[in-house]
């Protein structure tokens, strides 16, 4: 798969319209811009969220890169909504290609990705902003609306709202969509793989509290038992991976979310992933109760069963 052709179709400012328009047509919604909005940047961007004429939350966005600033992607939470008394303000902070009057901001598939994985997070803390107190979410279930909405950048009917040629504004062709498709497949496992060997490395390391525990040298161990590639010297992953700092121990919440989200997205990937009945059901069942029900719960009032490992196994074949 080239990814240099991939990338002509993915123009950052048609990217973000199809993302806000993914968004919209889901959970039936508004995304408006908010222009004369005090912003600490003039990159950062200011939004409004509405249903049926009713301000659901507020969003900033701070997409491009600049120096000084946070250099990986994540969703931050401003301001915690409470019902009656103050709405939900979730920002994004990303480093994404920007638009200019010379260049189109040219993105990778994997950056799609993202930006979907961090508006799933950005929507969860918007529509579960709205109770009588402010509320958390298990660690074992907070990646799992990120990595659901993920599943919209490989759907063709999602691809066409997300991809447009930047010179022709043709979509992207039905060729490359089942190209990127067939090499997801690779990727999965791989990445799987990977996320297997994360976890393990920071139980590990959370787990040893000698002096002499060198991070490195657990890392290659694991690669070597589980990765079924030759480990290169010069990968100083354990240095750089920033997840160690806040999930500790706990990092391989990523991968147990992925099996519960799997598992989830089966509804959508049985009655179509823009099912207004799904997606209805999903963000009053799931995304709003958030904080007020177990996950365990919310998972089966949307499934009408308890979560299990089948669909995910499935999507690895």
């Amino acid at each position: 798969m080239d990814g240099q052709e991939l990338r002509k179709y993915f123009s950052f400012a048609n990217v973000k319209q199809g993302v806000f328009s993914i968004a919209e047509e889901l959970f039936d919604i508004k995304i408006l811009a908010i222009p004369k909005a005090a912003t600490w940047h003039e990159d950062v961007t200011f939004y409004e969220v509405r249903s049926q004429n009713k301000v659901l939350g507020q969003f900033y966005l701070d997409l491009h890169p600049r120096k000084n600033k946070y250099k990986h992607a994540a969703q931050f939470t401003l301001r915690q909504g409470i019902r009656g008394l103050q709405l939900p303000v979730p920002v994004l902070v990303c480093n994404f290609p920007k638009t200019t009057d010379s260049d189109p901001g040219l993105m990778e598939h994997s950056q799609v990705e993202t930006f979907l994985h961090e508006f799933g997070h950005l929507l969860h803390s918007i529509f579960r902003g709205h109770h009588e107190w402010p509320t958390s979410i298990e660690w074992d279930f907070i990646e799992v609306p990120a990595i659901l909405l993920e599943n919209w950048v490989w759907d063709a009917a999602a691809l066409k709202l997300l991809a447009k040629h930047h010179e022709s504004n043709q979509p992207l062709p039905d060729r490359l969509i089942k190209k990127m498709n067939e090499a997801a497949k690779f990727k999965a496992a791989l990445n799987n793989l990977t996320q297997i060997t994360f976890a393990k490395l920071s139980m590990m390391l959370y787990l040893d509290k000698t002096s002499s525990q060198d991070p490195l040298s657990t890392y290659k161990k694991l690669y070597q038992e589980i990765i079924p590639f030759s480990f290169l010297d010069g990968d100083y992953l354990p240095y750089n991976f920033g997840h160690l700092n806040g999930y500790s121990s706990d990092y391989y919440t990523y991968l147990w979310s992925e099996v519960i989200a799997t598992d989830m997205f089966s509804r959508f990937k049985r009655d179509g992933l823009f099912n207004k009945a799904v997606a209805k059901d999903y963000q009053e069942k799931v995304l709003t109760n958030t904080g007020i029900k177990k996950a365990s719960e919310l998972v089966f009032d949307f499934l009408g069963r308890e979560y299990n490992a089948k669909a995910f196994a499935e999507s690895l074949k």
